[in-house]
């Protein structure tokens, strides 16, 4: 079970990026006490849930002629600041409602000031398998599908 890069790994903790089958590339976990950043096999960074602000998984994106992998970017406190994480895609291509899906899951977890809940494998399993069969196509129903999946 997915949603885009965002997979459950063998260890039970969801996470971005292709950990399974690359893992001395980038990968994001999301743990209990927060997001890790990983390269190579090794903790680079964790941030504590307590300090985001605001939170999105970010596709590739282009910086002059060069093509940045996907990332998770985010604003947090204490002190404030824009931090990113890239990740390393999987082999296989991310539908595009996926991809949408879990922005707005981040977005409005963070909006409700619930972030801490990313880092619960079996409450962000329960969400994931609610949205995953969805291919929502508009905002309205995008925010909407989200919003129901966390609440239930």
């Amino acid at each position: 079970m997915a949603l885009g890069p965002l997979e459950r790994g063998s260890d039970g903790f969801w996470g971005l990026g292709d950990r399974e089958r690359n893992p001395s590339g980038r990968h994001v976990v999301l743990l209990p006490e927060g997001l890790e950043q990983r390269h190579d096999g090794v903790r680079q960074v964790m941030v504590p849930w307590s300090r985001f602000m605001t939170i999105h998984a970010v596709g590739p994106r282009f910086e002059g002629r060069h093509r940045i992998g996907p990332v998770v970017r985010a604003t947090l406190r204490d002190p404030y600041e824009v931090w990113e994480a890239r990740f390393t895609r999987h082999a296989h291509r991310y539908r595009t409602a996926h991809v949408l899906l879990l922005d707005e899951l981040f977005v409005q977890t963070a909006e409700a000031k619930e972030t801490a809940r990313l880092g619960d494998p079996d409450w962000l399993a329960a969400v994931v398998e609610r949205l995953a069969p969805q291919s929502p196509w508009t905002r309205k129903a995008l925010r909407s599908a989200v919003a129901e999946a966390r609440e239930a």
